[in-house]
């Protein structure tokens, strides 16, 4: 077993929920971090060995998701 940790650089998540833009979407949706993972090995012109890692990471199966309560802010 293995697990990641999220922190975001600003304190505060702000995504929307895809089906409810008035929504937010709590806990983020997993493949947000992948999408994170890819642009970031994309943008920065990742090795062979970072591709193999994301290949990896798109055959396991869905995660176990473990997300504190968040408090809703205000939509603006």
């Amino acid at each position: 077993m293995w697990a990641i940790g999220i922190r975001f650089l600003t304190g505060t998540c702000v995504a929307t929920d895809p089906s409810d833009r008035e929504s937010p979407e709590w806990p983020p949706h997993p493949m947000r971090l992948f999408m994170a993972m890819a642009a970031t090995y994309f943008e920065t012109e990742g090795d062979s060995d970072q591709r193999v890692a994301l290949e990896w990471f798109e055959t396991l199966p869905s995660p176990r998701i473990l997300a504190s309560k968040a408090p809703e802010r205000t939509v603006v």
